[in-house]
């Protein structure tokens, strides 16, 4: 499985830095070229990396928030509750406040200084909700659909034409409710 780290641009690193380690307990992965005059910097959470960019004016507007618009969706590791006391007694801006939702997830937003939404959060100990489209869905075949192939290999006469008819299959597919 592969792994994404968004890149994020910002005004000040230092207070980007800062932030994400002191308030949020990110961990810092590297810096550059060093701490004294960063322009770049990878801080991480429970695996999870993000990457930050010295914005200049020049590249974007002088006056717009940078994240309008951005969420990062984060599953944590350990409790989700004393993680959003922790950061509420930290001084952070809660966006949005934690909360059991009907698809099975525990969360909660916060906002950093560019604009950027970072949601926390949790498979919910208390919601439990089989048919969930959320990130607990682990078969697909849960939501009442299966995979129709277009073709098969018996609708094709040569092999070359059966393999790439094979490939099709695995990456194509109609959607059809089950009976």
């Amino acid at each position: 499985m592969g792994v994404l780290s968004p890149t994020l641009a910002v005004r000040d690193m230092k207070k980007t830095i800062e932030f994400y380690k002191n308030s949020l307990g990110f961990k810092t992965v590297m810096v550059h070229p060093d701490a004294n005059n960063p322009g770049y910097a990878e801080l991480s959470k429970d695996g999870m990396v993000l990457m930050f960019i010295l914005a200049k004016s020049c590249d974007i507007g002088s006056e717009e928030k940078l994240g309008i618009g951005v969420n990062l969706y984060m599953q944590i590791d350990g409790d989700i509750d004393e993680y959003y006391q922790e950061l509420k007694k930290r001084g952070v801006k809660i966006a949005v406040d934690i909360a059991d939702e009907p698809y099975g997830i525990r969360d909660f937003t916060v906002e950093d200084a560019n604009g950027y939404q970072l949601t926390f959060n949790q498979v919910s100990k208390t919601v439990k909700n089989p048919m969930s489209p959320g990130i607990t869905m682990t078969k697909p075949e849960n939501l009442g659909w299966e995979a129709q192939p277009i073709y098969t290999t018996s609708t094709v006469s040569n092999r070359k034409a059966a393999s790439k008819a094979t490939t099709k299959c695995s990456r194509a597919g109609t959607r059809k409710p089950k009976v």
